[in-house]
């Protein structure tokens, strides 16, 4: 797990515990919930695609070395863009619509880069996996891609 979900995870409580009169956590919560949902999910779904494509590599070691590093960086990427999304939102007690998609914007975009691999790899395609023992998993879809501000 990311430090920074560790970290947005263990501010929650404060914000609950200390007053809000004291420091603004009260208009924070909400937010700071919602968002902390929508990364965990997004951390989620890059775990599980990991696994799978990890596996599928082991099973197919013919896969070229290029490809394997091409999905290591883009899978990086991702996370790392996550990472940044989050960060940006944090502080956030009143967030528009527009600038939650500016802040994960590097994120829509890595995963839809590591996606497009996948199909292009044959290790995806409609909506779905390959697993190492030929049958087919659902490829999760993030909640950050579609998250809507309310």
């Amino acid at each position: 797990m990311r430090k920074f979900a560790w970290s947005l995870i263990c501010a929650l409580p404060l914000c609950i515990l200390v007053p809000s009169t004291m420091t603004g956590c009260a208009a924070a919560i909400p937010v700071l919930t919602k968002i902390a949902a929508v990364v965990m999910n997004a951390k989620i779904v890059l775990d599980i695609i990991d696994g799978g494509v990890r596996e599928w590599f082991r099973t197919h070691p013919d896969t070229p070395d290029k490809v394997v590093k091409k999905y290591e960086a883009l899978h990086k990427k991702a996370l790392l863009a996550l990472d940044a999304a989050a960060q940006i939102v944090a502080g956030s007690t009143d967030l528009s619509q527009d600038e939650y998609d500016a802040a994960f914007a590097e994120f829509k975009q890595a995963y839809i880069d590591l996606v497009n691999l996948l199909h292009k790899q044959g290790i995806a395609r409609d909506g779905t996996m390959a697993a190492a023992d030929g049958s087919t998993l659902e490829l999760p879809e993030p909640l950050a891609l579609t998250h809507r501000v309310e």
